[in-house]
């Protein structure tokens, strides 16, 4: 795993999904659970938290 601040040398028989972070996007890695969620569920998952629509329309 690498990024802008170093590398992480990860064994090949560790790595569960490979792909690329774009601007804007998340990722979160569970260690307990031990699985990785990844943008489109992380969204899904926080905008769904509270009614951030009906705020939005009363504010409106």
């Amino acid at each position: 795993m690498a990024s802008e601040v170093g590398v992480v040398v990860v064994p090949p028989r560790d790595v569960m999904t490979k792909g690329r972070l774009n601007p804007g996007m998340m990722l979160l890695v569970d260690f307990e659970k031990h699985i990785v969620v990844d943008d489109d569920a992380l969204k899904q998952q926080y905008s769904q938290a509270r009614p951030y629509g009906e705020w939005l329309e009363r504010r409106s």
